[in-house]
């Protein structure tokens, strides 16, 4: 499981990723319509160049800020307006 490289986990219903952090070669993760509230697991992904993260009401501005400064070159796509 450690090679793969796309994933889409969406409307899963999904709360935590901690699992993901040990995907090392993603380099696209699709995580929308879940319930995910914490970001940091995906922090050590440097593969990755998009992530889907649409409709995860859980989530911030903030967090998302914090992803992107995580993985610069990674494209984070999201719905969330200024809700911190």
């Amino acid at each position: 499981l450690t090679q793969i490289k796309y994933l889409y986990l969406g409307n899963n219903r999904i709360a935590r990723i901690d699992s993901l952090k040990k995907l090392e070669n993603l380099v696209a993760l699709d995580l929308s319509s879940n319930q995910i509230t914490d970001l940091r697991p995906l922090y050590g992904l440097s593969k990755l160049e998009t992530i889907g993260l649409y409709e995860n009401a859980h989530l911030t501005l903030e967090k998302i800020e914090k992803l992107q400064q995580a993985l610069p070159g990674c494209t984070v796509n999201h719905d969330i307006e200024n809700k911190k």
